[in-house]
């Protein structure tokens, strides 16, 4: 399995992926800090299987980025992990084929979860 995290901050990059290593320690795991870097290994590398995605990067619009990545990897498993908890937001974020929504404030267990439930073909959305 190929992961790609992508969010703009370092820590938390590297914070998550400790968390991968020892959710699925056989995973190979890729780092972006940018929509362009997505774009970048969505289109260079192998089929990328799951994309951890921070909407709110800098570089481009994050609703149009996002459809982007639907057409450049439509078999791309996306799940938006942000410190938003909008309703409205998270549903237009859901619209465009995201797997799941997982708010940066949820505890472990509950990112673990999602994140397995959403691997295993379901989809997950915070309840609010």
């Amino acid at each position: 399995m190929k992961i790609l995290i992508a969010d703009d901050h370092a820590l938390f990059r590297d914070g998550l992926t400790l968390r991968l290593e020892e959710i699925a320690p056989n995973a190979v795991i890729l780092q972006a800090s940018s929509y362009t870097q997505i774009f970048k290994i969505l289109a260079t590398e192998t089929p990328v299987d799951v994309l951890i995605l921070d909407v709110e990067m800098q570089d481009m619009p994050w609703l149009d980025s996002l459809k982007q990545i639907h057409e450049l990897s439509p078999k791309t498993k996306v799940i938006v992990v942000s410190a938003s908890e909008d309703s409205r937001t998270i549903r237009t974020i859901l619209a465009t084929g995201v797997r799941g929504y997982i708010p940066k404030r949820s505890e472990a267990k509950v990112f673990n979860n999602a994140l397995k439930l959403i691997i295993e073909g379901g989809s997950y959305v915070p309840a609010n």
